[in-house]
Order: structure tokens, then C-alpha cells, then sequence
């Protein structure tokens, strides 16, 4: 179970980032660990890979009301 983060790079140029090489104008990378440069945006933070989805929670009955007086 990892957590995967997907950063664009929001500059008009191409910037260099270590171990992800070159990365063009609006292109985006994913990472396992959070990215420390303002040329790079977060745009999808922490989607858990390798997991099942929560089961569904039962929906609250509405049907009751509450505070009615009898």
C-alpha cells in the first residue's frame, strides 16, 4: 500500500528534477513522496494504490423525525 502524488509543471519552461528527468511545460509527473518546488503543482494528492475501496456505510433512516412532539 503506497500513496502516489501527481505534481504539473506550471512553469513556462522546461525544468529538470532529479530522478524524473525533464519535464516539459504543463507535463506531469507521479511520485511516492510529496515534491518540494514552486515550479511543480499538486493536482492529485495521496490516491492510495493496492487497497479495496471502504464498504459502503448503511444510509441513515429519514423516515424517523426527530424532536417531534407527540
Amino acid at each position: 500500500m503506497s500513496k502516489k502524488f501527481t505534481y504539473r509543471n506550471k512553469s513556462q519552461t522546461m525544468q529538470s528534477l532529479i530522478g524524473y528527468g525533464r519535464v516539459i511545460p504543463g507535463g506531469t509527473i507521479e511520485t511516492d513522496n510529496p515534491v518540494d518546488n514552486p515550479n511543480f503543482k499538486l493536482v492529485d494528492a495521496g490516491r492510495m494504490t493496492g487497497v479495496e475501496a471502504p464498504p459502503e456505510q448503511p444510509k441513515p433512516d429519514t423516515s424517523i423525525k426527530k424532536g417531534s412532539k407527540k
